[in-house]
């Protein structure tokens, strides 16, 4: 499999914050801002009882009284609870302590998928591992009955301290719903309300306000869009990209470059029918992706990180090598002993012969 680009991580300009140098719960050590969320701020936290960085994101105090936020904030404890899955980000813990709501999750070496997109189109191998996986983590959650319901760039993680490929961790089900409380939401989400980013918001969600499984599926063929073109599936103003995609499918990735595959031009394609029903489920995506490439295309090896976040070197990977290059030093060994002998025979069978000759004159 091709291999990811290399990328240099730029770490965000840290605000004035009073929660910075402070600790929450008499356990979470606040070190640094990480980023901001609709729901939250995001911190680099210590855990003083389990020796490790974690992310510490924290209900916004201006968001204390704002019921429905408080819900939503809520409804991520329950939704990310419930989803377990080698590509989603896992989840720590839950409290509240000094009036604050905060979650804590597994601190990642990462950075956004819309940071690599910003250099133009990707290498298809690499769209189809990312494909792969972030399919992986939304079926996932949707065998609990969870919608991610805000699936764009900016919530595929891609990890910095992968080994031999690319790894990938879907975040923020801030706006999921559990299918099972549509009934009991009290009007939460509107027809009226859109959630997400526009150019990858499914168009019955667009027209009706009813947001299902296959909607993610959806968000998820316009990443990839995004990723084999270099660009949104649709570009302008917002009521322009909501026009357009309502109107009728985008054209496949295959009229915007001529190195696509078949098969993962016609991944996207379905993956941004207009009908859900035409549009392969999660599981279904994974196995035709892999098909494919033949290739599994799963998460890779990550390396560990220390306390301060930095991979620790890779004692697997020195093993290896060292083997490598032991077993190169037998072969060359083996090769220089095989060609003495035959040097040897050879001059032995030259000389017998001169005998021979010279016995026979």
């Amino acid at each position: 499999m091709t291999k990811a680009r290399p990328h240099r991580t730029i770490p965000p300009v840290a605000p004035t914050d009073p929660l910075l140098d402070t600790t929450v719960a008499d356990r979470y050590q606040v070190r640094s801002f990480a980023y901001d969320e609709a729901l939250g701020r995001v911190y680099t936290a210590f855990d003083s009882e389990e020796s490790r960085l974690v992310h510490l994101k924290v209900l916004a105090h201006e968001f204390a009284n704002d019921t429905r936020k408080f819900e939503r904030f809520g409804r991520e404890i329950t939704a990310t609870f419930m989803v377990t899955h080698p590509n989603t980000v896992e989840v720590l813990d839950f409290g509240e302590a000094e009036g604050r709501l905060y979650l804590v999750l597994e601190f990642l070496a990462a950075h956004e998928l819309s940071r690599d997109l910003i250099r133009g189109p990707m290498d298809p191998m690499i769209v189809a591992s990312v494909g792969a996986q972030v399919a992986a983590a939304i079926g996932a959650a949707h065998q609990e009955g969870i919608v991610h319901r805000n699936l764009c760039p900016d919530n595929v993680l891609l990890l910095d301290n992968a080994v031999g490929g690319v790894a990938v961790k879907v975040r923020d089900f801030g706006l999921s719903k559990l299918e099972s409380a549509e009934a009991t939401e009290g009007g939460l989400t509107t027809a009226n309300t859109r959630l997400g980013v526009a150019a990858y918001t499914a168009p019955e969600y667009m027209q009706t306000g009813n947001f299902h499984l296959k909607g993610d599926l959806y968000a998820l063929g316009a990443i990839m869009w995004h990723m084999l073109v270099g660009r949104p599936p649709y570009e302008g103003a917002i009521d322009e990209v909501l026009n357009a995609a309502m109107a009728g499918p985008p054209p496949a990735p295959s009229t915007e470059r001529n190195d696509i595959p078949d098969w993962l031009d016609a991944v996207v394609v379905a993956l941004l029918s207009r009908d859900p029903a035409d549009r392969p489920g999660a599981y279904k995506l994974v196995q035709r992706l892999e098909a494919g490439a033949g290739d599994p295309l799963k998460m890779p090896r990550c390396l560990p990180l220390d306390e301060d976040g930095q991979p620790i070197p890779d004692p697997e990977a020195d093993d290896e090598a060292s083997g490598r290059t032991g077993k190169t030093l037998l072969v060359v060994v083996a090769v220089g002993l095989a060609l003495i002998v035959l040097a040897g025979l050879l001059i032995t069978a030259i000389a017998l012969s001169l005998l021979l000759f010279q016995l026979a004159t």
